[in-house]
């Protein structure tokens, strides 16, 4: 399984979905976001938000917010992000 989404593309994503995923929640889960090629999306159990983007691969899978932020921050602004 492998997703290819342009940086810009995902940091916009990630700068929506921080208003509604709390990294220190009480649910693991509520610190992460769903990958696909064609949404990310998030929640924290009363909001609940799915953003589009432009990406190629197949599968989706759960990452974890605050590490995909901190990722992302010490990214290019270009190019695109592989994930594996």
């Amino acid at each position: 399984m492998q997703i290819v989404i342009s940086m810009k593309e995902l940091k916009d994503a990630l700068a929506g979905l921080s208003r509604v995923v709390n990294a220190r929640g009480s649910l693991a889960v509520l610190g992460a976001v769903k990958i696909s090629a064609k949404r990310i999306t998030g929640t924290n159990l009363s909001e609940y938000l799915s953003r589009r983007v432009e990406g190629s691969g197949d599968g989706e899978f759960i990452v974890d917010f605050k590490e995909l932020k901190e990722f992302i921050k010490g990214c290019q602004k270009t190019g695109e992000v592989t994930f594996d």
